[in-house]
């Protein structure tokens, strides 16, 4: 007696539909696999972008700090150590002279000189000499040279920090001294020139430690107590 096994029949069909079903789970796990890989590198450009945007906020702040330190030191050493009268005279020459061409970072373009009356300063002459924003004139391009600027350096900051000094002429301060008050251009007698006081604006610039941002700030300084 023999004993015959026949294999169970898989008709054709059945097995193109099998086919069919691993092809469609293949292409869908394709789909799938490629929007995830979609999603993970944009999270990274997300982050990436996000991390910078920390990185710069950080450095501005850095520079922000170091410029208004620099403000406040240059302020104390004008209190403590005014530049004398004569430096601001139109016709200076010398060290120290503030010039049209802001030479060792001090800058004035008007008229001043030993024979003026201080009420009878003037910025600038619309006609003959306009005034000048020294700190944003590209023809001078004072903060790329050196000579044009002064450096403080400020502990944590890697690079020192740039500044400019000019001369605003002088402002009125009698009424706060009780001496009295003269309007600017009118005749004053000399001794009433100590009514008058030098005014300045500095303008300082400061960059982050990583370079990624840089700060301009200015301020307004005006010296009570002469040397």
């Amino acid at each position: 007696m023999s004993l015959i096994i026949q294999s169970p029949k898989v008709s054709y069909d059945h097995l193109l539909y099998f086919k069919y079903q691993q092809g469609a789970a293949l292409i869908i796990s394709l789909v799938i696999l490629g929007v995830l890989t979609v999603i993970g590198i944009t999270s990274m450009q997300n982050s990436g972008l996000e991390l910078k945007m920390v990185s710069s906020a950080h450095d501005r702040s850095v520079a922000f700090e170091a410029a208004e330190t620099a403000l406040t030191i240059i302020e104390e050493d004008l209190a403590t150590n005014p530049p004398k009268l004569e430096k601001h005279y139109t016709s200076c020459t010398g060290n120290d002279c503030f010039t049209s061409n802001c030479e060792g970072g001090l800058c004035f373009s008007g008229n001043f000189n030993a024979g003026t009356e201080r009420a009878h300063c003037y910025i600038a002459n619309a006609s003959t000499n306009p005034k000048k924003d020294f700190w944003k004139d590209d023809t001078l391009n004072l903060w790329d040279i050196a000579s044009k600027h002064k450096k403080l350096t400020i502990d944590g900051l890697k690079t020192p920090v740039k500044y400019i000094i000019e001369f605003l002429c002088f402002t009125n301060v009698g009424l706060e001294l009780g001496t009295g008050f003269s309007t600017q251009g009118a005749s004053v007698q000399a001794s009433e020139n100590e009514n008058y006081k030098p005014l300045y604006r500095i303008t300082a610039m400061a960059s982050g430690n990583a370079n990624r941002a840089t700060v301009v700030l200015q301020t307004t300084y005006r010296i009570v107590k002469e040397s």
